[in-house]
């Protein structure tokens, strides 16, 4: 056998069985997404841990796909007086944070992720 028709085989294995691995993840995902609960105090710990100031702005995403639910998490940092920033993923897959405040509206990449529609790169 050929070393390219070699090649060829590996990465087709590797492809099947990265997308059974993608597929059980999502599966889990799915079973779990409900469960997960965020504590009250939740962002009062964090931010002493981390030592964060309420100057810094806080990087996020909108979950698809079953994916942690961040959402929560950046509302109550937006509530605590912390600025948001979603990503909006760029064609090399490279992504750039822009300013987002909670009740400004989101467009739909064409990657099918809901990003900010003001675009103020932070």
């Amino acid at each position: 056998m050929s070393k390219k028709i070699t090649q060829t085989l590996l990465f087709d294995k590797i492809s099947v069985s990265k997308f059974k691995l993608r597929k059980k993840i999502i599966n889990i995902r799915k079973k779990k997404y409900f469960e997960i609960k965020i504590g009250k105090n939740f962002i009062d710990i964090l931010s002493k841990k981390t030592n964060l100031s309420k100057n810094k702005i806080i990087g996020g995403y909108f979950p698809i796909n079953f994916e942690f639910d961040c959402l929560q998490i950046l509302k109550k940092f937006y509530s605590n007086g912390y600025g948001i920033s979603l990503p909006i993923i760029k064609r090399n897959h490279q992504m750039d944070f822009y300013k987002w405040d909670i009740n400004d509206p989101l467009s739909i990449s064409s990657f099918g992720i809901p990003q900010p529609l003001k675009l103020k790169k932070v």
